[in-house]
């Protein structure tokens, strides 16, 4: 099963630390991160309970700034 989701929104509010939460990069909703440029894809799988199958997520994690 497959799932294509996007993490958007205004600049510096942790779209991008939200991200790596979600694909198992971080383990804590907490840090310091460098401001993304453009749009950042990041590709995992997860189970997810109630569904027999694994999840093939990609994540866009798009840029808050206006340029």
């Amino acid at each position: 099963m497959n799932l294509k989701l996007v993490i958007a929104g205004p600049q510096g509010v942790g779209k991008s630390l939200i991200s790596n939460f979600l694909a198992g990069q971080a383990d804590k909703l907490v840090g310091d991160s460098t401001p993304t440029a453009g749009v950042r894809i990041l590709e995992f799988e997860t189970k997810v309970r109630g569904v027999p199958d694994m999840l093939n997520v990609e994540l866009w994690d798009s840029s808050g700034d206006h340029k």
